[in-house]
């Protein structure tokens, strides 16, 4: 959700002055302001939901395998799914990598 604010990089690069970021705690939300060109205010009201932190017990050290890339190549990956998309899966094999998505066959 947080990045539909900063989609367009290049035009917020040229249009927004100021961006500010607030916590309202009694709404539960992230407010992002970019004050923009022309007296120009985009807001964008993010609800958050605080959440239990999980921590995988495994040993690093054990693990065979690691992904390992440059971010540039992990971005415009991700570019090609939705904004809502909740999930996306890694499928790696000897001669490929393959990142996808999950859609319900049922209407």
């Amino acid at each position: 959700a947080c990045l539909a604010a900063f989609k367009s990089l290049a035009s917020l690069e040229k249009s927004v002055e100021k961006c500010k970021m607030m916590l309202d705690g009694e709404d539960a939300k992230l407010v992002i302001q970019l004050s923009c060109k022309h007296q120009i205010i985009k807001t964008f009201n993010l609800a958050f939901i605080e959440c239990e932190t999980l921590q995988a017990v495994y040993d690093k050290n054990s693990c065979s395998n690691s992904l390992t890339s440059q971010a540039r190549l992990l971005s415009d990956a991700v570019t090609h799914f939705q904004n809502n998309q909740e999930e996306v899966t890694l499928c790696v094999t000897g001669a490929k990598t393959i990142i996808r998505n999950h859609v319900d066959d049922e209407p």
